[in-house]
C-alpha cells in the first residue's frame, strides 16, 4: 500500500460496517436506502476498472447460466435447510421488521445489495483470507460475518450455509459476476414469495 493512499478495501468495509451499525440502530426506510446507493456508487467508482474489463458477453455463456442457476438453487436449498433447522427443530422465533417494503426497498435490495454483499464478502474477505487461510477457513469466516450482517437470527444458520455455497461457486469460478447474479435472482425470488404470501 502507497503512503497515503487508503486501501480501497478496507475504505469499502469500513463503510459497509458504519452502514449496517447506522441499519441496526436506527431502521429506518431512509438507513436502509441511502447509505447502500452512495457506497455502491463508491463500489463502482473504486472498481470502475474492473467493471470496464469484465468480460459482459460471458454471461450470455453456456457456463455463466450454468453456474448462476447451481448458485442460485444450491443457495435456495442451503439456506431452506439453515432456515427450517433454526425454525422447526430448535425452535427459534423470527423477529418482527417495522419497516414497508417499498419498490425503492424492494430495488435495493434486489440490485444494490447484491453487488455491495458479493463485493464485500467474496471479493474482499474472502479472497483475502482464502490466500491467507485456505479455502474452508475463508468460506467459514466470511460466511459468518455475512449471516451475521443481516441480522435475522432465525436464518442465521441459513445466510452461513448460503454464504458457503456461494463461496464455493466463486472460488470454482473464479467470476464475482456469477454470485452477483444468483444474489440478485435469490433476492427477487424473495420479494416474488414474499408478494405471493400476503
Amino acid at each position: 500500500m502507497k503512503s497515503g493512499v487508503i486501501d480501497r478495501r478496507l475504505l469499502i468495509i469500513a463503510m459497509f460496517t458504519a452502514m449496517i451499525t447506522l441499519q441496526l440502530r436506527i431502521p429506518n426506510y431512509y438507513t436502509l436506502l441511502i447509505p447502500p446507493i452512495v457506497i455502491a456508487a463508491i463500489v463502482i467508482f473504486s472498481y470502475w476498472r474492473e467493471i470496464v474489463e469484465y468480460d459482459w458477453k460471458q454471461i450470455r455463456t453456456k457456463r455463466f447460466i450454468k453456474e448462476t442457476y447451481l448458485a442460485t438453487t444450491n443457495g435456495i436449498i442451503a439456506q431452506a435447510v439453515g432456515i427450517l433447522t433454526l425454525v422447526y427443530v430448535i425452535g427459534v422465533k423470527e423477529p418482527v421488521f417495522g419497516v414497508a417494503i417499498t419498490p425503492f426497498i424492494i430495488f435495493n435490495s434486489t440490485f444494490i445489495s447484491a453487488i455491495l454483499e458479493e463485493v464485500v464478502y467474496r471479493k474482499i474477505i474472502f479472497n483475502v483470507l482464502d490466500r491467507r487461510f485456505g479455502f474452508w477457513a475463508a468460506a467459514i469466516l466470511s460466511s459468518v460475518v455475512f449471516a451475521i450482517s443481516h441480522y435475522n437470527y432465525a436464518a442465521y444458520l441459513g445466510y452461513f450455509l448460503l454464504g458457503i455455497v456461494w463461496c464455493m461457486a466463486y472460488k470454482k469460478t473464479n467470476n464475482l459476476g456469477v454470485v452477483i447474479a444468483a444474489h440478485t435472482i435469490f433476492n427477487a425470488a424473495y420479494f416474488v414469495v414474499r408478494s405471493l404470501q400476503e
